[in-house]
């Protein structure tokens, strides 16, 4: 039988024992919370126990929330992420679902004529090359 693995629930007072089968990886839905030991060595370093890593690799950034509680400091920590990247993946998705449009249909419902913008800026970068 594989090792437990600590886990709480969902409104963290509950804390229980949870067994995998053998091979068989657990599912984890969002909103789940769980668990793990870990130590801090002499140099304040905190060693992420593998089962803890999903979606993480070495050179990530992790925000980290101290919360007291009556027990004692709770630490939370969440990936960061970097904004450009996250405007970019919502992007993507949006042009995935078709929710997007070019930049010559947004000109035009807008009432911009691209060909004079251009043909104006060309005009006025050439005199500021002069």
């Amino acid at each position: 039988m594989p090792a437990p693995a600590a886990s709480s629930g969902k409104d963290g007072r509950h804390c229980g024992t949870s067994y995998t089968a053998v091979g068989i990886p657990p599912t984890r839905e969002k909103g789940d919370t769980r668990m793990v030991a870990v130590t801090i060595d002499e140099r304040f370093r905190i060693q992420i126990p593998k089962e803890a890593r999903d979606g993480l690799k070495p050179g990530d950034t992790l925000f980290v929330v101290q919360e007291e509680t009556e027990q004692g400091p709770v630490l939370r920590y969440a990936k960061s992420i970097n904004p450009f990247d996250a405007l970019a993946e919502a992007a993507i998705e949006e042009h995935r679902r078709g929710e997007t449009v070019s930049l010559e249909d947004f000109a035009r419902a807008q009432g911009i004529d691209l060909d004079k913008l251009r043909k104006e800026l060309h005009q006025e970068r050439d005199a500021h090359a002069r």
